[in-house]
């Protein structure tokens, strides 16, 4: 039994609940004392029966429920990583040894909006490489079962394309970061995180003015809402890419180009940290990966107008080159 800042905690202790789950291609063994846990991780993951590849202990402490959570605040050195969540929770990997530990307080437990915006995504963004499931700065969306990606440098409206793509009708993966593997087939899941779109959004989406804006983990400002909410239909929860936009803004009509891929990989990779050196697998899989991805039909999209012109060009530019 160990006490830290006010709360006792019995590492000894042994863990109840022992679930597998995919995990966006990779396989997680749960080990935990906590119902709520198991909860969150089954909305957002499947049940699996494959040999995992990681071993997750999360525990749940005595701490009051007053903690008061921040952004999580990450570290990392050689083969550790992980990231502390207020003065007491925190989640930590040894990524050599395919091992990790949570440490959460009984409301962070109770906390589903958390765990799927903001825990479950870190865990998976950290331990993923070493599994074979690569983050990746894109939108995703599928149509007709098949799938296409939004690339592009932050603030050039990757969200704000996504929703109107949603609000025409196409399944939203995600919006902004998404997992991709290649396992069997490239294969790019979603964590089912809301959209994240500006306050000046609201001029294109007037649904927007049933919502308020609010103060995000990395200290922005925007809304924060559902697509299946905002627009109807379900999420969807993974695609099979064949087509990957680049997005950019410029002039005043929407045009597409096509891109080779040796300039797709160089794209891909800048939006990267690059793996500690201790991690050579994380950086095999990751060179995998991404290699499958720059094989996709690689096209740059320069947009101008508004976000519902831009995703009107995009379905028609769909129409003709997934057909093709």
């Amino acid at each position: 039994m160990r006490a830290l800042q006010g709360c006792t905690v019995d590492f000894d202790s042994q863990l109840e609940v022992c679930r597998c789950f995919d995990a966006a291609g990779a396989c997680i063994r749960l080990e935990t004392n906590s119902s709520d846990i198991v909860e969150h991780f089954s909305r957002q993951f499947s049940a699996s029966d494959l040999r995992p590849g990681f071993t997750f202990q999360v525990r749940v402490h005595n701490h009051p429920n007053d903690l008061q959570l921040g952004a999580p605040r990450f570290f990392g050195i050689d083969q550790y990583a992980g990231a502390l969540f207020g003065d007491t929770d925190f989640l930590s990997f040894d990524l050599l040894q395919n091992s990790g530990l949570g440490f959460f307080s009984f409301v962070t437990a109770s906390d589903d909006q958390l765990w799927r915006r903001t825990i479950l995504p870190t865990a998976l963004g950290l331990i993923g490489p070493q599994l074979g499931v690569i983050p990746i700065h894109c939108a995703a969306l599928q149509v007709g079962g098949r799938g296409v990606l939004i690339s592009g440098l932050s603030g050039a409206g990757k969200s704000t394309l996504a929703a109107a793509l949603a609000e025409a009708g196409m399944g939203l993966v995600s919006d902004d970061w998404a997992f991709a593997s290649d396992d069997d087939g490239l294969r790019i899941a979603g964590m089912a995180a809301p959209l994240k779109l500006m306050p000046d959004a609201a001029r294109f989406f007037p649904r927007l003015a049933n919502y308020s804006p609010r103060t995000t983990l990395n200290g922005e400002i925007a809304y924060e809402v559902e697509a299946a909410e905002l627009f109807g239909g379900q999420p969807v929860r993974e695609c099979k890419p064949q087509v990957l936009l680049l997005l950019e803004r410029g002039g005043r009509e929407c045009h597409f180009s096509k891109v080779g891929s040796e300039e797709a990989l160089a794209q891909l990779y800048a939006s990267l940290e690059p793996a500690p050196k201790a991690l050579k697998e994380s950086e095999r899989n990751r060179e995998r990966v991404l290699r499958a991805i720059s094989r996709l039909s690689w096209w740059r999209f320069v947009c101008g107008g508004t976000p519902q012109e831009a995703a009107q060009a995009v379905i028609e530019f769909l129409s003709r080159e997934v057909a093709a």
